[in-house]
């Protein structure tokens, strides 16, 4: 059984990583503000619950086992980023309006980290993850709130124009998320 203190800190260190989804939830804080970005975080939070279901379900074993189908998962999250980066690229500066609940939705179903909590941070069977669970829910709430909040205090410190530069910003760092999936992939 994971100590709780310890299962906390794990997942609070994997959240607060940047990543697509923070970066998302980040560009949306900046672009649209805080009330209007904070319904994403049901994508979020939905995106993460689902993908941690079906990899600890199904998943579990045969990933571990089997490096091909690790190749083609991460190849295809991979994939999805750069076309997130090349729709965030394409957004007009001002618009804000690609980041949306279902784009959150699915970067976070795609997200590697989910793929982490799934089979090194949550605990094995026999053990109750419905304690763990509610955690994980209510700290996933909390840091994708700060990531909103803090993108939208970016915005605030800049001029309106550095502002509408977000789209183009977020879409550099879904490149370079790609990139690091995909190298993570073949040196392994």
């Amino acid at each position: 059984m994971i100590h709780p203190i310890a299962f906390a800190l794990s997942v609070l260190a994997l959240l607060i990583v940047p990543g697509p989804t923070n970066t998302l939830l980040a560009g949306a804080g900046a672009t649209r503000g805080v009330r209007r970005s904070l319904p994403l975080l049901i994508g979020e939070l939905s995106g993460y619950t689902i993908a941690i279901a079906v990899i600890r379900q199904t998943l579990g074993a045969v990933a571990s086992d089997t490096s091909g189908a690790q190749l083609v998962v991460k190849c295809a999250v991979a994939a999805y980023l750069l076309y997130l980066a090349v729709r965030l690229w394409r957004t007009p500066l001002a618009g804000g309006t690609t980041f949306s609940l279902p784009r959150v939705f699915v970067t976070t179903l795609l997200n590697p980290k989910a793929l982490i909590f799934a089979l090194f941070i949550f605990p094995s069977s026999p053990t109750p993850v419905a304690p763990y669970f509610i955690a994980f829910c209510g700290m996933v709430l909390a840091v994708g709130a700060s990531w909103v909040v803090g993108g939208s205090l970016i915005a605030g410190f800049t001029n309106s124009r550095a502002g509408a530069i977000v789209p183009r910003v977020c879409a550099c760092a879904m490149a370079v998320f790609a990139i690091v999936v995909v190298s993570g992939a073949l040196h392994r």
